[in-house]
């Protein structure tokens, strides 16, 4: 293999690589989130979608952005057994536990009102099922009534929870993201993941042209996109395809050859 050592084949194929990618429509959209809350009540934004559609990856993005004020509250650290707000208070660095009380403690009230931090992202409530799903929209309600400038921005996946919260929850916005790309946004991955690796591995390989069509055989998911793009740039750098190679490659097939190279 002269154009990529095995190394950088096997961290491309397995997806070590570091590419990320965000479409214009997604980086339109945390451009959006990250637009100050300027009316003095709470507000609740609800991102939702199949297992796929990168979500996670959006709220991450979002919650590292140099202009995010806010909290990321973690999920990996989400007890059922405490009441949302709880998980919240922590995340700010508050040990003040919520009791009995109703309502959003004063203390985080008034710490959000000095620093302008009210953005909380918290991805994934539904790890707080456990709870009655009328208790978790409880707790929404109390910030979005809090007269303060918070912005929740959360995400669900329970269709039961999604329901609850649409019919209870009064001027909450819902977000649907999808994992099936418009093929436009697909192209756009496909020439930035080439550009991206090229640019990383100081190589200089053209998109193929089949890559579109082999998209769109995949119905252009995110996630089997991603697989065929790494198995089609490993094996153009490794089996010499042309840019302009007009066959239809089995997938199955390139990856047999590459791995029987890389691996062998």
């Amino acid at each position: 293999m002269t154009s990529l050592d095995l190394e950088a084949a096997r961290e491309i194929l397995e997806g070590r690589h570091g590419f990320q990618y965000f479409s214009q429509l997604r980086l339109s959209l945390i451009k959006e989130l990250l637009e100050p809350n300027v009316t003095g009540l709470g507000q609740i934004l609800l991102l939702t979608g199949p297992s796929g559609a990168g979500i996670s990856t959006l709220l991450k993005a979002l919650s590292e952005h140099p202009e995010f004020y806010g909290v990321n509250v973690p999920t990996s650290v989400l007890d059922y057994e405490y009441r949302m707000t709880n998980h919240i208070i922590r995340a700010y660095g508050f040990f003040t536990q919520l009791g009995r009380g109703k309502g959003v403690p004063s203390v985080l009230k008034e710490y959000v009102q000095l620093t302008g931090k009210g953005k909380i992202i918290l991805d994934d409530i539904d790890c707080l099922s456990s709870r009655s799903f009328e208790s978790i929209v409880e707790e929404l309600q109390w910030f979005q009534g809090a007269q303060v400038g918070f912005n929740l921005i959360i995400s669900s996946r329970n269709p039961q929870l999604l329901r609850i919260i649409s019919k209870k929850l009064k001027g909450i916005r819902l977000i649907s993201l999808e994992r099936n790309l418009p093929e436009p946004v697909c192209i756009e991955l496909v020439n930035n993941f080439w550009a991206w690796c090229n640019a990383s591995y100081c190589l200089k390989f053209q998109t193929p042209k089949i890559l579109v069509e082999i998209c769109r055989g995949l119905s252009f998911d995110l996630d089997y996109v991603m697989s065929a793009i790494e198995c089609i740039y490993v094996y153009q750098a490794c089996c010499g395809m042309e840019a302009g190679h007009h066959h239809i490659i089995s997938l199955e097939e390139a990856r047999f050859e590459v791995e029987s190279l890389i691996y062998a």
